[in-house]
């Protein structure tokens, strides 16, 4: 659910602590999500939003989320048997460096996220479906979400991570020519609450996370970035956990990858950072970034190798309306138009993640400054 109330909520509730980000809006329409956008003087690398680590566990969680997190994670492992507890990079606090997006980290494992961040977003959805307040009771509404009242106890949620798991998320817009035109490319995907429908979400999409046993050594957006590159995109398989040495080096011995580096250091790709965001269902937050590719032979090089892909132009109509009508395919390329952009009525809060719709309008915005230079 992601009513236009809820996003009217969320924002009521946060808007006011975020003193240095915005709520994410686009034509007058809210999104569940806050934003911190990269510097515009100097594109930045990625890895230029992390601070220093600290391999050493996030966070305890307060005592009230322990029976009803155990709850909720028994139910999601009947949904997905296949949940696995690995381990992830979490935040411990958010920060601007000289107008610079900094994430403080630590270590933390994946179930302490769900039950903790998720669970965040599973009472707030039950909550607002029992009630569905107007504005007039939304301070009223507050009392109900015994959780998140606990957090704003210990703490401003988007600048600290106490009281909760935070593992940080990357979500990553791959914008590409094809046939001369600029293409999005997104993924369709579900939700781990079985009542919620599919989504568009930018790809790849990840949880940040160390597959050696070496925390330090896989410290790296970009790594993480192109590891689930080769995985979303390309369809590689996951290898066992956790990952050896020479699996590591595997990655950079793909010929996609290989190509891929070729080409930024040729100047026809770029991966940059966009932003930061929280997510304001989960309070969990998401670096975001943009993969330019203005190579033409991209495209004609790799579709072959791709996940199956439904090109989209610009009379696609709604997202709603996209996710059900088009083939079951994993990726979906959408056309955009010669000033970049999106076709009119696809973004919207009821079929975009929080962190997709962030990744987005960040990555958009920055692209149209690099290329149109407005």
């Amino acid at each position: 659910m992601r009513h236009p109330r809820l996003c009217a909520f969320l924002a009521w509730l946060y808007g006011n602590e975020a003193t240095t980000g915005r709520i994410l809006q686009q034509n007058q329409i809210i999104f569940p999500a806050i934003f911190w956008p990269a510097p515009e003087n100097a594109p930045l690398d990625p890895d230029a939003v992390l601070g220093t680590f600290q391999s050493a566990p996030a966070t305890s969680l307060p005592e009230v989320f322990e029976l009803p997190g155990q709850t909720y994670l028994r139910n999601l492992q009947k949904i997905s048997p296949g949940l696995w507890n690995g381990r992830t990079y979490c935040m411990k606090a958010f920060d601007l460096t000289e107008g610079r997006p900094t994430l403080t980290c630590s270590s933390g494992h994946f179930f302490d996220a769900l039950v903790s961040c998720d669970l965040l977003e599973f009472e707030l959805l039950s909550a607002f479906g029992e009630v569905m307040p107007e504005e007039e009771a939304f301070p009223e509404f507050c009392e109900r979400l015994t959780l998140r009242g606990t957090l704003h106890a210990l703490g401003n949620p988007l600048h600290h991570a106490c009281g909760r798991s935070a593992a940080i998320g990357i979500s990553t817009l791959i914008i590409f020519p094809a046939e001369g035109v600029y293409h999005v490319l997104l993924r369709s995907c579900g939700s781990r609450l079985a009542y919620l429908d599919k989504f568009f979400h930018t790809v790849p999409s990840l949880m940040m996370q160390p597959m050696l046993a070496d925390e330090r050594m896989e410290y790296s957006v970009r790594h993480n970035v192109y590891r689930e590159y080769l995985e979303e995109v390309f369809g590689a398989v996951e290898g066992e956990m956790p990952y050896t040495p020479a699996q590591y080096h595997d990655i950079y011995a793909d010929p996609a990858i290989q190509y891929l580096q070729n080409r930024e250091a040729a100047g026809s790709a770029r991966l940059l950072l966009s932003g930061v965001a929280m997510d304001l269902l989960k309070l969990r937050p998401e670096i975001c970034t943009l993969l330019l590719i203005d190579d033409p032979d991209w495209w004609l090089t790799h579709r072959q190798r791709l996940r199956p892909v439904t090109m989209v132009d610009s009379r696609c109509g709604s997202a709603a309306n996209l996710l059900e009508r088009s083939p079951a395919t994993p990726l979906y390329a959408i056309k955009l138009s010669p000033e970049l952009e999106l076709p009119t009525g696809l973004l919207c809060p009821e079929r975009f993640t929080p962190p997709g719709a962030a990744a987005l309008c960040l990555g958009l915005n920055q692209v149209r400054k690099l290329l149109l230079h407005i």
